[in-house]
């Protein structure tokens, strides 16, 4: 799981080999974040085929499938945690989460080959 969340996470990150479509993603999305002040306030989390729940609740200390009252994605009233997601490439969603004012935000990167949940999430909430 690629986890960015600092100039070092960033580097590190850039320089795996990747297929090229996510690179270019992942590029674009560390110089709007520069350029918007945001580098070192957004963690950005590439969720693949292999990332477990478990793995995204380590990264970002919650799982993104189940709400604040327990609900799980499935269950009737689950209410959604991201302020926004959209398609971000051919492959890949972007989902959003603004935690508080100071600029904080966590971006999953959600590729099409991930928990078929998270990816229908995306897919549903897509604006």
């Amino acid at each position: 799981m690629i986890h960015a969340f600092d100039s070092a996470s960033w580097a590190r990150a850039l320089s795996m080999p990747l297929d090229p479509e996510l690179t270019a993603l992942l590029t674009a999305r560390r110089r709007l974040l520069e350029a918007d002040g945001l580098l070192d306030m957004t963690d950005v989390v590439v969720v693949t085929a292999v990332t477990t729940e478990a793995d995204l609740v380590e990264a970002i200390g919650w799982a993104p499938l189940t709400d604040p009252d327990g609900r799980r994605h499935d269950e009737p009233a689950f209410v959604q945690p991201f302020d926004y997601i959209y398609r971000a490439s051919r492959n890949y969603h972007i989902a959003v989460q603004i935690v508080g004012n100071a600029g904080h935000a966590f971006e999953l990167i959600v590729a099409d080959t991930a928990n078929p949940a998270l990816v229908a999430l995306c897919r549903e909430q897509a604006a």
